[in-house]
Parts: C-alpha cells; structure tokens; sequence
C-alpha cells in the first residue's frame, strides 16, 4: 500500500479527498437536529415508512403522500436501518453523495483537464459552502446532483465512442439509468 502511494499521486490525492471531505461532511453530522421544515418533512416520511415496512408508498401522518418521488426516502430508510432513527441516520445518504461528488468529479476531470486541475476542482467543489451544507442535510439536492452528474457523463461517453466508431450502447443506457435514478430522486 505505502508503495502504491508513493509512486502514484493520484492515489494520494483521491485519498486525501476521501478522507478530507469524508471527515467534514461525517463528523458531527447528528448535530443540529433536523430543524429545516423539508429536512423534517422528508425524515418524517421516510420514519413512517421505515417503522411500517411500506417501500412503495410514502405516508405522512398516516396519509398517502405523493409530492416527492421515494429515492431520498429509501436512503433514508437505509441510513435508519444502520444508524437508528436519528439526525444522522437521515442524513447519512446525503453525505455519502456529497463524498462521492467530490470524488466523481476529481476522476471525470481528470482525462480533459489533467491531475492537477482535477484535484483542484474537486477541492473546490468540495469546499463550497452550499455544496458542504447541502452535503449535510436531509434534502434531495444532493442525490439529484449526483445522479444527474452521471448522467452527463455517461452520455457524454456513449457520444465520445459513437465519435469513434465503437458501440457507446452501455454508456447510453447507464445515463438512461441515471436519468431515472434523478427522476425517482426530485420528480
């Protein structure tokens, strides 16, 4: 391992975003309690779903609920199944995405802008204030962005080796795919 760190900086670059941004965005992450309105309002749905073992159909104090699509309430449910019904396991899926944001766009960037400037704009990214409090709250902006994040990459890929003459069919249908992951995430 020590090896593979010291003769590839990429490596370490990508581990100290994972372990940078996994700290700033995990740590203290059921502190405050939810307090914004729609934070409440999902962890609520998603609490109902969880303690009656409903998947498919959101609830609100007992009563169907359709104004969002059920992705955040399943990570929600996720993050209630390994941490409890708490702040943090509300929030949980949304850090995960903030992390995986800052990782994703420091792997794409790196092929069109080089290293350097990858690691940059993920550090950027990363550290933006809005970016970090929407890490770090139990709203659906965070999956949104990372899903439709994907999607654009895909299709670009599935262009890129069109452009080429090779079958781009896989990357197609995977930013088919993430287009509908973001569409069960925000509607």
């Amino acid at each position: 391992m020590e090896s593979l760190i010291k003769n590839n900086p990429n490596t370490t670059r990508f581990l100290l975003l994972l372990t940078l941004f996994g700290i700033l965005y995990m740590a203290g992450l059921h502190k405050p309690v939810v307090i914004d309105y729609d934070e409440g309002f999902y962890a609520e749905i998603s609490r109902e779903m969880f303690t009656q073992n409903e998947y498919l159909v959101p609830s609100l104090n007992g009563e169907n609920n359709f104004e969002k699509p059920p992705m955040l309430y399943w990570g929600q449910m996720l993050g209630y199944s390994l941490f409890g019904i708490n702040a943090f396991g509300a929030r949980f899926v949304n850090a995960l995405a903030g992390i995986a944001l800052v990782l994703l766009i420091f792997l794409i960037s790196q092929k069109p802008l080089g290293p350097k400037t990858s690691f940059r704009a993920a550090f950027i990214l990363g550290s933006s204030i809005f970016f970090a409090y929407l890490s770090r709250i139990a709203m659906t902006d965070m999956l949104l962005t990372l899903f439709f994040t994907l999607c654009l990459y895909f299709a670009w890929k599935a262009v890129e080796q069109s452009s080429q003459n090779k079958s781009g069919t896989f990357y197609f249908w995977a930013a088919c795919a993430f287009a509908g992951f973001a569409m069960l995430t925000k509607g």
